[in-house]
């Protein structure tokens, strides 16, 4: 195909890679009569497949099977649990979402950016009735939903390791009382992201591989941090209070704690620095000296 940009060429033949009448007429040997529903410069590209009718065929045939093998693989790798509920549907179900899945996402290849695979994979089994039906599945999405987002973010920061060391020189026991915390600003640090639930998924999160998706949920809002800590630790998810999430949502830059009194009015000193507490324990915000 000379005189043609390589990336053209790629483009042409992803088209052809999802056009199912071309392909079912190239098995017939009929695809010529199909050149002119494409634009000029791309004929040659189309004419040089449809000349290798079987090559191509096969090309296109296994791109597809793999295409299902990637989806599937990326949501075990990634977002473990939503995998589980899918293979809870049972074989011949999960093999017809995943399918779906590639038709739907137009057999998208991301090659090893399993993350952004996982979650447009996601996008697609929200639309599913299982997964809208059965109580507490559609949160599971949610759950992982966030660990891709957050493993997206993080991915592109080569900073955040650095931001989660600890707090030089803090005692966390003195986290007694505003005027103890003097000279201190509390931050939340960048490594999580924040879920909302409609379940309490807290028993199936203990328990992924004999409770998830097969234990009663209580039903009700709940709040989770999702975080990843450093590199080599896997996703922690960590169930939260209104007033914790609300903490966090104020500390997105150094703040002196007495300044979460007003945001978090309706608590007293000891309340607020509980919650300060627990967030510390939970490694979601860091104590710092001002610059």
């Amino acid at each position: 195909m000379p005189g043609l940009a390589a990336r053209r060429v790629w483009e042409v033949w992803r088209g052809l890679l999802r056009d199912d009448e071309w392909r079912a007429a190239l098995a017939r040997g009929e695809a010529a009569p199909l050149l002119g529903g494409f634009a000029p410069e791309d004929r040659a590209v189309v004419e040089d497949y449809a000349a290798t009718p079987e090559a191509t065929r096969i090309t296109t045939t296994m791109f597809r099977r793999r295409t299902r093998s990637v989806a599937r693989s990326s949501l075990s790798l990634m977002a473990p649990f939503s995998k589980r509920l899918l293979d809870q549907t049972g074989e011949a179900r999960r093999e017809e979402i995943t399918l779906e899945y590639t038709r739907w996402s137009g057999y998208a290849d991301d090659g090893p950016n399993f993350c952004r695979t996982a979650l447009r994979f996601i996008e697609l089994l929200r639309l599913q009735a299982e997964f809208r039906e059965h109580p507490g599945w559609s949160d599971v999405l949610a759950l992982d939903e966030a660990a891709l987002r957050l493993q997206l973010r993080l991915g592109s920061d080569p900073s955040w390791e650095s931001a989660c060391e600890g707090d030089a020189g803090f005692d966390p026991e003195a986290g007694e009382s505003y005027d103890a915390l003097d000279g201190w600003l509390v931050q939340a640090r960048n490594h999580f992201e924040l879920a909302r639930t409609e379940h309490d998924l807290t028993p199936w999160l203990q328990a992924p591989t004999t409770a998830l998706g097969k234990t009663p949920l209580e039903p009700g809002p709940c709040h989770f941090a999702v975080s990843l800590p450093n590199c080599e630790d896997a996703v922690e998810y960590a169930q939260l209070t209104p007033d914790a999430v609300q903490a966090l949502t104020a500390l997105h830059a150094p703040t002196p704690p007495r300044a979460l009194a007003p945001i978090l009015a309706h608590l007293g000193e000891d309340d607020v620095l509980c919650v300060l507490g627990d967030l510390l324990e939970e490694q979601l915000v860091r104590f710092v000296r001002p610059s």
